[in-house]
């Protein structure tokens, strides 16, 4: 199939343009989904690149998909085939992947659990009972948001704890600490562990 058919001249552009990086700026509903899969496909095809050496990132699932299947058309491949295709799907699914190949290195089993908001909010509430604080101290909801915006700034319960000012800061500080330790018990990771223990503890030559 001809990777180029059915590619307006900006998107043939775009295609083609593989030597450093590229940046497109487009609307939505202009077919930037459709180039960037028509570049990939170029990229392999054309400039022998190994499907391995790509990554390609998606805001969700769905699109992930849907560039899959059309991968496979272009390169008349089984959008099945895992060994075929390139690293493709959200930030998220991603992580996950790096986490089940290389995770052992980091203390991380392969089989790990992973918590979605209910289960984190779930374990926080357990967290807050084991440190007899009631809910008229703080409730396991504030606390869960507390927790992913101090992990998304990659601080742990130890810095999050030195900075304290209030006591309300310090008692959010040990219900942090006392969910990672019931997390790590369990062999889980929330949704922010996916992408902060991939960015922070993975050796240099997995991230790059």
């Amino acid at each position: 199939m001809d990777i180029l058919k059915g590619l307006n001249a900006p998107q043939c552009d775009a295609v083609q343009s593989t030597d450093g990086p590229l940046l497109i700026l487009a609307g939505a509903g202009s077919g930037k989904t459709k180039a960037l899969t028509h570049r990939i496909a170029y990229l392999i095809a054309e400039k022998n690149v190994w499907p391995e050496q790509v990554l390609a990132v998606t805001f969700t699932n769905k699109a992930a998909k849907e560039m899959r299947i059309r991968l496979g058309e272009l390169l008349d491949q089984d959008a099945a085939r895992r060994d075929f295709m390139p690293w493709m799907g959200t930030f998220h699914s991603i992580c996950v992947r790096l986490l089940r190949m290389e995770g052992e290195a980091l203390g991380i089993q392969r089989n790990f659990v992973i918590y979605d908001e209910d289960d984190r909010r779930s374990v926080v509430k357990q967290a807050i009972k084991n440190l007899e604080i009631t809910d008229k101290q703080l409730k396991p909801s504030q606390a869960s948001s507390v927790i992913s915006v101090e992990k998304n700034k990659l601080n742990d319960p130890e810095s999050m704890l030195e900075n304290a000012r209030f006591p309300y800061q310090q008692m959010l500080a040990e219900v942090y600490a006392e969910y990672e330790k019931l997390r790590r018990n369990a062999q889980a990771l929330d949704f922010d562990d996916l992408l902060t223990e991939t960015v922070t503890r993975t050796p240099h030559n997995m991230r790059s």
